[in-house]
């Protein structure tokens, strides 16, 4: 798929769901008049809604495993990229560098060597979930990249003559 192909599938989901949005609007404020339109009018935006959200989602995969990946093997030494595979909890709590989450995320692994080191990362996102009587929150305690660095295999540095 190309670049330009690309651009007007994400226009195209983006209006979608746009129109999804607006549909299921449409269909609780037409709820109060006639039930069916109403649920017919929130069914339909929400099953438009979902449909365009797993198509975007593909389309995302398939643009990394296309170009990020392409791209990143040219500039890592002996690069590896898997967009939905990351660390696992138990690698990255290990660490002792972030404490334990209700929920644990990880995508977007790359491994390889920069300036003659080993290195693995990947994105890194952990939710804590806070209940409180009736109502629950669920809030961000990390997100970002996280990196192993292997320090011990680092080349001499280079001499200058």
């Amino acid at each position: 798929m190309s670049l330009d192909e690309i651009k007007k599938k994400k226009l195209l989901y983006e209006a979608l769901e746009f129109i999804a949005v607006l549909i299921m609007i449409l269909g609780f404020v037409s709820f109060t008049f006639d039930p069916f339109i109403g649920v017919f009018g929130l069914g339909t935006g929400f099953g438009l809604s979902v449909y365009a959200s797993k198509a975007f989602r593909n389309m995302s995969i398939d643009f990394k495993k296309t170009y990020i990946k392409k791209e990143l093997e040219a500039l890592v030494e002996n690069a590896f990229y898997d967009p939905l595979s990351g660390f696992t909890s138990k690698a990255v709590y290990d660490t002792l560098l972030l404490k334990r989450e209700d929920r644990f995320y990880s995508e977007d692994f790359l491994s390889g060597i920069v300036s003659g080191h080993e290195f693995r990362s990947s994105d890194i996102k952990l939710q804590d979930v806070r209940r409180s009587g009736k109502t629950t929150t669920v809030v961000t305690v990390f997100q970002g990249r996280f990196y192993e660095i292997n320090l011990s295999e680092a080349q001499p540095p280079l001499s200058i003559s």
